[in-house]
Formats: C-alpha cells, sequence, structure tokens
C-alpha cells in the first residue's frame, strides 16, 4: 500500500511538473506575444510621429505657396458695391481711390493691374458691410508702394467714406501676425 501511494505520488507530482512546464511555456509564449505587440506599438507611434511631422511641414509649405500666390494681392476693406459692378468699374474705382488719397502715385507709374474683383460673400447676405476687393497687380512693389502710402497717410477714404488697405495673405499668416502682436508692441 505504501508501495503504490508512492508511485501515485510521483505520477502526480510528474503530471504537476508537466502542467508546471506547459504553463512556464504559455507563459514564456504570451511574454514573447506581448513584446512583439509593444514592438507593433512603438513603431506605429513612430509612424504616427513622422506622419505628423510630414503633415505640419506640408501645411507649412501650402502656407508658403499660398501666402506666395497671393504676394501682389491688396485687399481694399469698406469701398461700397454699386449695381452692374464689372471689372472696369472697380478699376475705375481703385484709379479714384489712388488719386483722391495719392496724388504723388498717379505721375510716378503706370499701375498694371493683372485682376480686380471683389470676394464672394461669405456670411449673411443681411450684412450691410461691402464685399472686399481684391486687386492683383502685376508686380509685388506696386502693391506695397499703395500700403506704404497709406501707412504714411494713416488715413485713407474714398468719397468721404473710411477705407482699409491690406496685404492679402493666408489665414494663417494673419493668425499668426495677431498672435506675434503683443510680443512687437512690447519689443
Amino acid at each position: 500500500m505504501f508501495l503504490k501511494d508512492l508511485i501515485d505520488m510521483k505520477t502526480i507530482i510528474q503530471k504537476i511538473r508537466d502542467k508546471c512546464t506547459s504553463f512556464s511555456n504559455r507563459l514564456n509564449q504570451l511574454g514573447e506575444r506581448v513584446s512583439a505587440i509593444e514592438d507593433q506599438m512603438n513603431a506605429m507611434k513612430r509612424e504616427e510621429k513622422y506622419r505628423e511631422k510630414r503633415v505640419k511641414r506640408n501645411e507649412q509649405s501650402l502656407q508658403e505657396i499660398w501666402d506666395y500666390v497671393k504676394r501682389p494681392n491688396l485687399r481694399l476693406i469698406g469701398v461700397p458695391e454699386s449695381d452692374g459692378e464689372n471689372g472696369t468699374k472697380l478699376e475705375n474705382t481703385l484709379q479714384d481711390i489712388i488719386q483722391e488719397n495719392f496724388p504723388n502715385l498717379v505721375g510716378q507709374a503706370n499701375i498694371q493691374i493683372q485682376e480686380i474683383q471683389r470676394i464672394p460673400q461669405r456670411y449673411s447676405l443681411r450684412r450691410a458691410t461691402p464685399r472686399h476687393i481684391i486687386v492683383r497687380f502685376t508686380k509685388d512693389e506696386m502693391k506695397e508702394k499703395k500700403l506704404s502710402a497709406a501707412r504714411e497717410k494713416g488715413r485713407v477714404s474714398h468719397k468721404g467714406k473710411p477705407l482699409r488697405l491690406t496685404a492679402d495673405l493666408s489665414a494663417e499668416t494673419l493668425q499668426a501676425r495677431r498672435e506675434w502682436g503683443p510680443i512687437f508692441s512690447i519689443v
């Protein structure tokens, strides 16, 4: 009886050892799987960071291209709208504004306009504010002359109504300039 119990115990111990070995093997396999999954997650994180950097770089280069395209543009804000407006009427309005506010620029050089148009209505049609006019000059220097003359004069008007002349830049650039404004005022 004692011998039989001893044999039974040996077989039970062997079964327990086999089970422990099996569990140990399973734990090792699970550890390897977890390690492989962690490696995949790290690789995915690296790829995501690289993708984010690439998207940011692409957005920045798109903004630079957009600003370069808009570089010769001048934005006129506050010019009243009239019925039957077209390119020549807008061009005549621009000539009137230049003659009224900057008589010294009229004789300097022939103003070469590539394109002039009103921007589409973005907001409510019930709003009483006139749409902005975008003037695209053939050269950036022409726009800069108008802007510097407007800065020197201070108040620009057309038929007694105040106007604003600004550079036509992308929304991102304008936002960045707004954020830098307080810093420049301190310096």
